[in-house]
């Protein structure tokens, strides 16, 4: 019998960082975001635990606990890992994971390659910290060395004896896959091999991923940018690999005129029926082509926390609990886990931990993961 491993994405922007202290000032975090909305719409991307810090201690005991008695006990977590070239942000999640393995959930990392910048507030080329992917020996080794800790985790995920190892985004950058091969190198004479993996959000030709073991489905990105024009969205790919900043700057521009269009809307039941009549899985082969695919399944979407008026939600109007039951055909190829956006992402409006308000169709979608033998 085949089994299902369940991983929920995880946001670990709820501590202060250095970066973000001189962006947004002392002590900045994402809850910040989530207090400054109407006290009405507050308690709709307010957790349960409230307004938790990651980086302590007790939080790691807590969330094992409540990951342990949802309704997929056996899920782990892909947590998002920020590294740019040799400056570590957002690590104290990370850091207890270190000091209290015994305490973690079964978990893998995602490096999220992006640079950061203040487009959320539509100033693309204000950047915080930039990604350069420098081919530099001495911080790769570094940077494997510290990944390394983990890999050693009994608690870290592995496929047929590989450490799990995600990739955020495969275009900001010419010069990944060259980047990637050093890892490889270091990894390999530190005695590991790892499946390195890279997330899809967009339309992309499957030669852009010779450089990767398996291609993870990202939701909803993907389903967002599958119903824009295939012109458009394969154009944009193309520009976000060989032109970055230009993309950042138009992509700043689309989002200040957003403000005045109002914000984006799109169908979950549309996403369902792409599901059940086969275009999504179409769609996301074509770009995998040999490589395996790792699914991924998510609920909501709304990211006016960020965005405020120029945001982007998923509307559940007309979604019957019965038309989620397609979700438990989701199945990823050799033994990869399927991942599901998100435990925490509350400032995308993604977030489904408990929370203050549970949303209508949370237990339905559970259900539906759930069906399915799980390991």
């Amino acid at each position: 019998m085949a089994f299902v491993q369940h991983f929920f994405s995880y946001f670990p922007q709820f501590n202060p960082d250095p970066i973000n202290d001189r962006a947004w000032g002392k002590g900045f975090t994402d809850w910040d975001l989530i207090r400054a909305l109407p006290e009405p719409q507050r308690d709709s991307f307010t957790p349960q635990l409230g307004y938790y810090d990651p980086s302590n201690s007790e939080y790691l005991n807590t969330l094992k606990a409540q990951l342990e008695s949802s309704p997929l006990p056996k899920a782990g977590l892909m947590v998002y890992h920020y590294h740019f070239d040799g400056v570590f942000a957002l690590s104290g999640f990370e850091k207890q994971l270190l000091a209290h393995p015994n305490n973690a959930p079964p978990f893998f990392l995602c490096w999220a390659n992006e640079s950061w910048s203040k487009r959320w507030i539509g100033l693309p080329g204000e950047i915080l910290i930039e990604q350069k992917h420098k081919a530099d020996a001495e911080l790769i080794e570094a940077h494997v060395s510290h990944l390394l800790q983990f890999f050693k985790l009994d608690q870290y995920h592995t496929v047929d004896g590989r450490p799990l190892f995600m990739i955020y985004d495969s275009q900001v950058s010419l010069a990944l896959p060259r980047v990637l091969a050093m890892y490889r190198e270091f990894f390999k004479k530190s005695g590991y091999d790892p499946l390195i993996g890279v997330c899809v959000g967009y339309p992309q030709p499957s030669t852009q991923l010779n450089a990767y073991d398996f291609v993870c489905e990202f939701q909803p990105r993907f389903f967002f940018n599958s119903k824009s024009s295939s012109v458009l969205t394969e154009t944009a790919a193309r520009l976000k690999v060989r032109m970055p900043k230009l993309f950042e700057w138009i992509g700043g521009q689309r989002d200040r005129l957003r403000g005045f269009e109002g914000r984006r809307s799109f169908s979950y039941a549309d996403y369902l029926m792409a599901l059940e009549n086969g275009q999504m899985e179409s769609a996301l082969r074509s770009i995998a082509g040999k490589l395996p695919l790792m699914r991924s399944a998510f609920l909501r979407w709304d990211n006016s926390p960020r965005y405020g008026d120029r945001g982007t939600r998923v509307d559940h109007a007309s979604v019957a609990p019965a038309s989620l039951s397609v979700l438990d055909k989701l199945r990823s190829d050799d033994g990869l886990p399927l991942l599901i956006n998100s435990w925490n992402e509350w400032s995308e409006g993604a977030a489904l931990e408990p929370g203050l308000l549970e949303h209508s169709l949370r237990a339905d979608f559970f259900q539906a993961l759930g069906k399915f033998p799980t390991l």
